[in-house]
């Protein structure tokens, strides 16, 4: 199967009069765990069961790692690492080196993948143009309803960048769509600020009030 691709536009940062072309890849809908402990399931002899412990041990066991500040290499994927941002304090904000260990929070997971991957994918890899534009000036509101309706009865939740996959946002735009939905009490914040995570609120994109 063949990957979508469309241009996009930025503008140039040298002319403010000229615009930047770059590809980027039409999202296709996210592999959830279940479609991906099926797909194992299907490969080998571990049974869905077992498959989704396997991956309930790894995941405990990458942040048990992670959080000791090593590297984690999973062979034939990559390496995934921790990245730290400081928060200073208004009186240390002038000076960075005043930072103290209660300042330091985590900023992200890295992944860096390895070389291996990444040729066998080009060596394999094909290309298509999109059936329909969707950059994020050209979506509408029926459109973007209509993709979380879809999403939403397969999926329970939503992040924002799952968000920008399925409707091809970038994340400003995304953001601002997401704020919107919250105003208009059609999703939720599940989480916190930092780390939101959305479900549709019942009544909405197909999920029935029998399910609050």
């Amino acid at each position: 199967m063949a990957v979508q691709y469309d241009l996009y536009t930025i503008p140039d940062p040298q002319d403010a009069e000229n615009e930047l072309y770059h590809v980027r890849v039409v999202p296709d809908t996210p592999m959830t765990p279940k479609m991906m402990e099926k797909r194992i399931e299907e490969r080998c002899t571990l049974t869905t069961t077992d498959v989704k412990a396997a991956l309930s041990a790894l995941s405990d066991i990458m942040k048990e790692e992670l959080l000791q500040g090593r590297r984690v290499h999973l062979r034939g994927i990559g390496y995934f690492y921790l990245t730290l941002k400081a928060v200073p304090t208004d009186n240390d904000a002038e000076n960075m080196q005043k930072v103290r260990a209660p300042q330091v929070d985590i900023k992200s997971v890295t992944f860096r993948p390895e070389k291996e991957l990444i040729e066998d994918m080009r060596k394999a890899s094909e290309f298509c143009p999109p059936k329909a534009k969707r950059h994020s000036s050209k979506q509408t509101d029926i459109s973007v309803m209509d993709i979380l309706t879809n999403y939403f009865a397969d999926h329970e939740e939503l992040d924002r960048t799952v968000f920008e996959r399925l409707c091809g946002f970038r994340r400003s735009t995304a953001l601002r769509w997401l704020k919107r939905l919250v105003e208009e009490g059609k999703l939720k914040n599940i989480a916190n600020k930092h780390a939101p995570r959305y479900r549709a609120v019942p009544g909405n994109f197909g999920v029935s009030r029998d399910q609050e």
